[in-house]
Formats: structure tokens, C-alpha cells, sequence
């Protein structure tokens, strides 16, 4: 007697529940609005309810977005890294992974460090070691853009 299980029964089940279990996650991590600019994207996740109210209350709430200084500028490396910091931020909040406060990492770090001297150039000439980057920024400045 054949089994009514067959290979292709078997794989087409298995990529169905994945499939499902994606379309699903997306829905309700509604993953497509950190495609947008929109901040309140940022707060999709409770973890990042901080940084998004103190930077509602900054002197950049009004000139700026969390894209602006957290993404470059080019619009395919800001998919890269949208994509790169999002799959990190999905596995790191779900698994709790993740240190209180939270701590950015030196490659956006450097982003961000980028976003600050493109708005700010003729503030750092009285600064050269931020153009040799011997210092970044938000060493100095790190409540700046998520003032308390």
C-alpha cells in the first residue's frame, strides 16, 4: 500500500507552515512599516519605547528621523541596513537578547557618526579629532538625539 504521505506532500506541508508562519509574523510585527520613515515604526517593539519618547522631546524631533541618523543615505544601503539591524533586532527581541539600555553597535555607530557630520560640518571645525575619527559624536553627545 502507498503512503499518502509523499515526498512532495511532506515538503509542500513544511513550506506551507513556514509560509504561513511568516506571512503571520509580518502581519503582526507589522514588518512592512519599517519600510517607511515613520518613527513610531521604531516602536513596534516596546524595547524601543524609550528612545522613541526621548527623541520625541529632543531638539531633532523636529528636524529629523530616526532614518536620518540611523540609516545612510544612499537607498540601497539603507535597505541593506534596514534589513541587516532589523533581522538583529527581531532575533535579539525575541529571544531577549539584548542589553538594558540598549547599546548601539559600532557599525551603526558609525552611521550614525556619518548622519552627524553631514548636518553639522562647520560645528566640527573647532573638532578636528572627529574628522580624524579619533572620537565619534555621541561620546560626547550621546542624549543629543534621544534627549532626556
Amino acid at each position: 500500500m502507498k503512503s499518502l504521505f509523499t515526498p512532495a506532500l511532506l515538503l509542500s506541508i513544511l513550506l506551507g507552515t513556514l509560509g504561513g508562519a511568516f506571512i503571520y509574523t509580518l502581519y503582526y510585527a507589522r514588518g512592512l512599516s519599517y519600510l517607511s520613515d515613520d518613527p513610531k515604526a521604531c516602536i513596534n517593539c516596546h524595547v524601543m519605547n524609550d528612545q522613541y519618547n526621548s527623541w520625541s522631546k529632543s531638539t531633532h524631533h523636529a528636524i529629523t528621523n530616526c532614518n536620518s541618523c540611523h540609516s545612510p543615505d544612499n537607498k540601497l544601503a539603507k535597505l541593506f541596513v534596514k534589513a541587516i539591524n532589523g533581522a538583529a533586532h527581531s532575533y535579539a527581541f525575541t529571544f531577549n537578547q539584548y542589553s538594558t539600555p540598549i547599546k548601539i553597535k559600532n557599525w551603526n555607530a558609525k552611521i550614525v557618526q556619518n548622519a552627524c557630520l553631514n548636518c553639522h560640518q562647520t560645528l566640527f571645525e573647532t573638532h578636528p579629532k572627529v574628522f580624524d575619527n579619533k572620537i565619534h559624536c555621541i561620546q560626547c553627545h550621546k542624549d543629543i538625539g534621544h534627549g532626556k
